[in-house]
């Protein structure tokens, strides 16, 4: 432990001199250069043709008609009636429906085209990236990464954090409410970025805050050079990667089903993060948090009957203070963060505790994940995710791993396998329903169907092993599998899905309702 230590103290100081010959300026390109250029290649204007402009989600409506060429900026076009001419969407999504008509050209620049069923588009139909129109060393000012895409960019999306309201119902603390000011990547004036929240748990009769303050150095996005510090005390989870809170909390308010396990964590955090390009970002952070178990509080939920909520998770009440060092490598190049359907993502993590840091614990923790999503054809996509973690030492429970339900083995009972080592791989095939049959009344517009499965376990491990020698321990006979089918609304919105465990005989049909695609 003592040599990975050493590691990552050198990775903390040596990572951001290795990455200094990358702030090199490039040329500067705007907005206003940006559109001229896509408009002179991609709009055939004549003389005195009318050019309809629109800066933000756009409808033509059945029964529409523009004489004219079409142009949106910075959002998403929906035509369901017509246009007698091109269009052209930059940074946004074309969708021709069933009404719709294009007696022309459609083209995305940094979106995609869509024309569904009886839609009709007369001319060619193009797809391009907005680098195509700027040259190939050529950079993005910071205004214009304002107007674009600026609440998700490369590496830095804001998930959740979007919301001012935080509302939250879950077994150990009931209702949860709060008020929070989300991160802004790029703020309208200076280099700070400050963050947080304050909220209170009506069971648990307990405020919760966060509060953060992160400055950038260098570039506010592409090559962006980041340090932070944050104060918190939070009703953490370690659920997170399977279900986000707002899905969490309608099962847990509805269904009495709360799929979190939950524990206090107080404490502080610091952190130095770097984009090596506008898609990879390496993290070094340094965490001291106390942990506290947090018993459930109620039992209460609109439906459900005489079920109850699981138990909560119990913390070694010895072990109290954790100082460790954290450090990531993160690349993601996903085109939609809530429903992907092309690009990379890869996260490499490690999590080390040490007699020289101090505190209760003693390990060390490894986590890679690696999802690709892949366009078949218009319609079709095929998705993979593979995920490894093993450790060293006596991993505790708060960081153990565990496969099973949903999002993880979804033909397996919920947290049914746990360890301190775990192998897992989802694999996904969508179509969607215009491809199976137009002309059959049952398949329409409205859904996709998913062929999905899932092999993978999680397995224990002497705390004396190493931590490839705990990766050793797994073969291919020991692994488990399932197979299932799901219908899902075609942009993910909601899903059904019905799997059962193929490893061996005589396991029942599982059966999950998600509003969230499971990676």
């Amino acid at each position: 432990m003592k040599k990975t230590y050493l590691w990552f103290c050198t990775f903390l100081f040596v990572f951001p001199l290795l990455i200094l010959p990358l702030f090199a300026q490039s040329a500067q390109t705007d907005r206003d250069e940006i559109v001229k250029s896509a408009e002179e290649k991609y709009l055939r204007i004549e003389k005195d043709e009318q050019v309809f402009r629109f800066f933000d989600d756009t409808v033509i409506e059945a029964g529409e008609v523009l004489n004219g060429h079409v142009m949106l900026i910075n959002g998403n076009l929906k035509v369901r009636g017509e246009v007698n001419g091109d269009v052209l969407v930059i940074w946004g999504n074309v969708e021709v429906f069933n009404t719709g008509r294009v007696h022309g050209n459609v083209t995305s620049v940094g979106g995609a085209v869509e024309v569904y069923d009886n839609g009709q588009v007369d001319g060619e139909m193009l797809q391009t990236n907005v680098k195509n129109l700027i040259g190939k060393n050529a950079r993005i000012t910071r205004e214009f990464r304002r107007q674009i895409r600026r609440d998700q960019y490369g590496t830095l999306p804001l998930g959740e954090n979007v919301n001012r309201v935080v509302f939250k119902y879950n077994r150990v603390e009931g209702i949860f409410l709060g008020l929070q000011v989300p991160k802004k990547m790029v703020p309208e004036v200076g280099h700070f970025s400050f963050y947080g929240f304050l909220g209170y748990g009506f069971e648990s009769a307990k405020w919760r805050f966060q509060v953060g303050l992160d400055r950038w150095f260098i570039d506010p996005l592409d090559y962006r050079l980041e340090l932070g510090f944050e104060i918190h005390d939070l009703t953490d989870t370690k659920d997170l990667w399977r279900i986000p809170y707002f899905e969490n909390t309608l099962a847990a308010l509805f269904l009495r089903e709360d799929f979190m396990d939950y524990f206090r964590r107080q404490g502080y955090s610091v952190h130095v993060s770097q984009n090596l390009t506008p898609y990879l970002r390496a993290t070094v952070e340094y965490r001291n948090d106390d942990y506290e178990t947090m018993p459930v509080g109620t039992n209460w939920s609109f439906f459900g009957g005489r079920k109850k909520f699981r138990p909560a998770l119990v913390l070694d009440p010895a072990l109290q203070n954790m100082r460790s060092v954290y450090a990531e490598l993160y690349f993601d190049t996903r085109d939609d963060i809530s429903f992907t359907t092309t690009g990379w993502y890869a996260r490499l993590s490690a999590e080390i505790t040490s007699d020289q840091l101090g505190g209760d614990y003693r390990f060390e923790r490894y986590l890679a994940e690696v999802r690709h999503f892949l366009p078949v054809s218009t319609g079709e996509n095929l998705n993979i995710r593979v995920m490894a973690g093993t450790s060293e030492g006596n991993l505790p429970v708060q960081k153990d791993f565990e496969l099973g339900g949903i999002s993880t083995l979804r033909g397996f009972r919920y947290k049914e396998l746990v360890g301190n080592s775990f192998l897992l791989v989802n694999l996904e095939y969508r179509i969607h329903s215009k491809i199976l049959g137009s002309e059959i009344p049952v398949f329409g517009d409205w859904f996709s169907l998913v062929l999905f499965g899932d092999i993978g376990d999680a397995w224990p491990a002497p705390g004396h092993y190493r931590w490839d020698e705990r990766l050793k321990m797994v073969t291919w006979k020991h692994l488990k599998s399932d197979v299932g089918i799901a219908i899902a609304h075609p942009e993910g919105h909601y899903r059904l899905n019905i799997a059962r465990r193929v490893d061996s005989g005589g396991h029942d049909f599982v059966v999950t309702f998600r509003i969230t695609q499971p990676f």
